[in-house]
């Protein structure tokens, strides 16, 4: 979908409007990518497709806003119709009004320069390489930096001593849902050590959708892989990567507390069996001698 079709939407939304209301349309998309760093490692990296839809609403003095993540034509004009049922329950305001034409009359805009081309071409790897040589330098200006908290540029899967390699991406469907999946070999030292699949459903049904999470665990460190959805542009997947370490040892800690608790037990048994024990020896008795001299 190109920029033209985009405000193509915009218009046909905004002059829907009737006679006695204002409709403002304002359409978006937009690819993020946002690597973070710590300790001269990437410690996640995540990559999303925004785009959607919103609609803001005047009449009566009063405004609704509406906004919808799909630009199908159905779901546009729903999204149209929310936003007036939103501003038949707003609370009135004798100013709220949308700007005219003629409110810019003898205006001259000012001229900005808020866009750079180049950067939408900036390939991953310089990303992720910026924000480390960012990390590295803010840690070189003053020796009393011993640690900067996260550093990052905001697309290689590389991170920490992993590298992800994408090797498939399958769509597929059954009777119980469809699914959108990634096959993904992880190499480590440049030995591949796994296979992970994340995986991402939705149900026909109950029309709600289920994250598989893909997880490599080992005793230092745990690797996440989450399929997020899929680029419209590219039909690529969008994937965030986790690495927590020490994760496993959580687990390890729990054992121990629930057996060092157990153990902390054991000596308050023996002593309460023993007074149990105690209590039910009925005392002697003193005979008294029966009978005269």
């Amino acid at each position: 979908m190109s920029d033209a079709d985009l405000l193509d939407i915009a218009r046909r939304v905004a002059g829907a409007a009737r006679p006695d209301e204002q409709v403002e349309a304002y359409v978006v998309r937009s690819r993020e990518t946002e690597v973070e760093v710590f300790g001269g490692e990437v410690e996640s990296l995540t990559t999303a497709v925004v785009e959607g839809i919103g609609v803001r609403v005047v009449v009566d003095h009063r405004q609704g806003y509406a906004w919808a993540g799909s630009f199908e034509p159905s779901v546009v004009e729903e999204t149209l119709r929310e936003a007036r049922d939103n501003a038949a329950f707003g609370e009135p305001d004798e100013w709220y009004a949308l700007a005219s034409p003629a409110d810019a009359n003898g205006v001259t805009p000012p001229t900005l320069d808020v866009w750079r081309e180049e950067l939408g071409s900036v390939p991953t790897d310089e990303k992720v390489r910026v924000a480390l040589e960012l990390e590295r330098a803010t840690k070189a200006v003053d020796p009393r930096i011993r640690n900067v908290e996260s550093a990052g540029y905001g697309d290689s899967l590389t991170i920490g001593n992993y590298k992800l390699v994408c090797q498939s991406y399958t769509q597929d469907s059954n009777a119980n849902y469809d699914t959108d999946f990634a096959l993904m070999d992880v190499y480590r030292g440049g030995k591949k050590i796994a296979q992970m699949s994340p995986e991402k459903r939705f149900y026909q049904a109950s029309q709600t959708s289920s994250t598989i999470v893909a997880i490599h665990s080992t005793p230092l460190r745990d690797l996440y892989v989450v399929f997020e959805g899929r680029n419209p542009d590219t039909n690529r997947p969008i994937l965030k990567v986790f690495l927590n370490p020490l994760v496993s040892w959580i687990w390890v800690g729990v054992a121990i507390i629930v057996a060092g608790t157990f153990l902390a037990l054991l000596p308050g048994l023996r002593p309460a069996l023993s007074s149990r024990l105690v209590a039910s020896v009925e005392p002697a008795r003193e005979l008294q001698p029966v009978g005269g001299d």
